[in-house]
């Protein structure tokens, strides 16, 4: 099996194990500069697949939450508008006054 097909089997999780297990190898006092740069190469490639892996899990669940909330895109499953308020949306008695002081 190529090397590129396992990266591709290989889910989150097992990756990130991966990661720790190398960073334990790295921690071993005994382990020579150059293997310990070669490990430090790998598992920042391997981090970087974890997160490409992430970033395509995001982008279904937004493309998912849009597909549910009837293609808005606006405030989620709900519909809703996440806009925070402002302070002019608050009424006060005195124009100078902020509502939380």
């Amino acid at each position: 099996m190529s090397e590129k097909k396992e990266k591709q089997e290989r889910t989150i999780e097992q990756s990130l194990a991966l990661l720790e297990e190398m960073a334990k190898r790295m921690e071993n006092e005994n382990v020579p500069l150059d293997e310990a740069f070669a490990i430090y190469e790998q598992g920042m490639q391997l981090l970087k697949e974890v997160n490409e892996k992430i970033d395509r899990v995001e982008k279904k669940i937004a493309e998912l939450d849009k597909k549910q909330s009837g293609g808005s895109g606006e405030g989620g499953p709900q519909g809703g508008s996440a806009k925070p308020a402002a302070a002019d949306d608050f009424e006060t008695e005195d124009d100078d006054e902020l509502p939380f002081m």
